[in-house]
């Protein structure tokens, strides 16, 4: 989130970049239909972005709290992808579909 302030064509305040301005990473990411997994183990530092693919062959879902108890959350069908403008203090989870066993998904972030 940006505080700025705008006066006689000056702009100031604090700003966060969006996109790839530092670096990027790509993960391999093996979730079950137990638990959630973060999405990743320890995330890109300074991550601004993160992009989820989906190419396991089954339904995931995607929650932001990792208590919560059943398979609750935003679905991401087979071959699905979801792009979020996303710090690295904001954990996102996954779960694979009741009865999937072990998948593993492609998690791509940017700073």
């Amino acid at each position: 989130m940006t505080d700025c302030v705008i006066q006689q064509n000056a702009l100031t305040g604090t700003f966060s970049p969006s996109g790839l301005t530092i670096q990027g990473r790509v993960s391999e990411v093996t979730i079950n239909d137990s638990t959630w997994t973060p999405l990743p183990a320890i995330p890109l530092e300074n991550r601004n972005a993160i992009g989820i693919q989906n190419s396991s062959g089954t339904e995931i879902k995607l929650n932001y709290d990792q208590s919560t108890v059943s398979y609750i959350g935003v679905k991401m069908g087979i071959e699905g992808e979801r792009y979020y403008d996303i710090t690295d203090s904001i954990p996102i989870y996954a779960r694979a579909k009741p009865g999937a066993g072990s998948v593993t998904i492609i998690i791509e972030e940017l700073a």
